[in-house]
């Protein structure tokens, strides 16, 4: 506990609420100090000495106290570190909130230095949160993310929200990305009525419900990850959908095989491996359709070539309608989703 002697002014109980609106009113009342009460008294901290005259035209008189200070929230991780640490910090770090879950990217060599206080000051600065990791790497077929605990409940699943739509979502073991929420959201508005889509790297579902709940559609959504297909069967139930939503655990390169039928738009985001997957994606795709093509590259137009030279070995002639960069990558090099409309499939 902090305190600090400071001016005050001391006014009887049956007073104090109409001090209290006078002092703040005219800036006096000092907020950086809890108010005190003695026996019958209020003191309120001030921001400078009142005269005796001041202090009685409020019904009170002119007294010095100590005051215990505030514990005022810090407004950055950085203002936490550097007050507890007594300096600068070097930390760089990023973090995002999945429900009340925090994943915050950090090296291990600043997880074993910062990782702690780190936990503790979002926790501070973000009351709802209930657990925070470090997320040091993403591994495995799964693109799942390597956590380490830094503070609160040893949890990993939690319920996340996009646009009103609730996820059900482990991060330990599914990709659940934040930044995504508005390439769903875009990618949805564009089905029409009546659409048959196939969501052919579905993870826990971020395409395929924002999907659903806007459009009478029918989506077919495959994924390897069997937790993700299960997590997507629970947000299904948890949502009201106007469409249909078939989660699938299968090898994208099966799917062909599997599903037997043609899809009037395709997404395809998997920007590390979708060069693997042009041809069965191309015999999935139904003339007229749409696809659309995540990978990773240096620019815009660079992006929309290799795309559209990807399916044309896999035998689809297609047609660039737009380019968007959707996240950075690394230093120079980005995540870009290519919209392309199928002009020739193959079958």
């Amino acid at each position: 506990m902090v305190v600090g002697e400071r001016p005050c002014i001391r006014v009887p109980k049956r007073l104090g609420e109409y001090a209290r609106r006078r002092l703040a009113a005219q800036g006096l009342l000092d907020t950086g100090y809890r108010v005190r009460r003695e026996d019958d008294h209020i003191l309120f901290p001030l921001t400078r000495p009142l005269s005796r005259d001041e202090a009685k035209a409020l019904g009170g008189e002119p007294c010095v106290a100590f005051f215990e200070e505030r514990r005022r929230k810090p407004s950055s991780v950085r203002e936490f570190l550097e007050e507890r640490l007594g300096g600068p910090v070097d930390a760089v770090y990023s973090y995002s909130m999945v429900g009340d879950i925090v994943l915050v990217s950090l090296r291990p060599d600043q997880v074993e230095r910062y990782g702690k206080l780190i936990g503790e000051a979002i926790a501070a600065i973000h009351p709802g949160v209930r657990a925070v990791y470090a997320k040091v790497s993403t591994i495995g077929g799964f693109r799942v993310q390597k956590l380490i605990h830094l503070h609160g409940e040893k949890r990993t699943w939690t319920i996340y929200k996009e646009h009103g739509i609730r996820f059900w979502v482990d991060v330990a073991r599914m990709y659940v990305n934040p930044s995504l929420a508005e390439e769903h959201r875009r990618v949805a508005e564009m089905v029409r009525k009546g659409e048959r889509v196939l969501d052919m790297f579905s993870g826990f579902g971020g395409f395929s419900l924002h999907i659903a709940r806007l459009r009478e559609a029918m989506v077919v959504a495959t994924d390897i990850n069997p937790y993700a297909i299960e997590a997507l069967r629970k947000s299904a139930g948890m949502n009201r959908l106007r469409g249909e939503v078939h989660p699938i655990q299968c090898d994208a390169g099966l799917a062909e095989a599997l599903l037997r039928r043609s899809f009037t738009r395709i997404i395809a985001n998997n920007p590390l491996h979708i060069h693997e997957f042009s041809r069965p994606l191309c015999s999935l795709a139904e003339e007229g359709g749409a696809v659309h093509y995540y990978l990773i590259s240096g620019s815009e137009e660079e992006a929309a070539s290799r795309a559209r030279d990807a399916l044309s070995t896999a035998g689809c002639r297609t047609d660039v309608l737009g380019v968007r960069r959707v996240l950075d990558y690394s230093p120079y090099r980005y995540i870009y989703a290519v919209d392309l409309e199928v002009l020739r499939a193959t079958r």
